[in-house]
């Protein structure tokens, strides 16, 4: 799903739209509501639509064989994880490993700053 998330959150994030996205120092913790919210608060405002959302979690669910329902259920999860790790890449000069890394070479591949 970082191909779909990548692009949208640097669109966003160079606009100011997750600036109140918690910092990687205080996120909510995975797998509670308070992630679940935040992660569907980002999906609406880097997608738009639920619409984009479901289409993004039927991709996955065809490219992994992973239920789409299943997909769905972790995307506003994974969104609010990807969103905390992609704005700590972004105030990181050297991007790091993990998810930072990860971030850093799909920005790369979508020829993203």
């Amino acid at each position: 799903m970082a191909p779909a998330l990548a692009p949208k959150l640097a669109e966003h994030a160079d606009n100011g739209g997750l600036d109140g996205t918690p910092t990687a120092s205080a996120p909510p913790p995975p797998g509670t509501e308070e992630a679940a919210e935040h992660g569907n608060s980002v999906l609406a405002s880097i997608f738009g639509s639920k619409d984009v959302s479901r289409s993004v979690a039927g991709d996955a669910s065809a490219q992994t064989g992973i239920g789409v329902d299943k997909v769905k259920a972790v995307l506003p999860q994974l969104a609010s994880i990807a969103a905390i790790a992609f704005l700590t890449h972004r105030a990181s000069a050297e991007g790091g490993g993990g998810l930072g890394g990860l971030f850093a070479s799909v920005e790369k591949g979508f020829g993203l700053p």
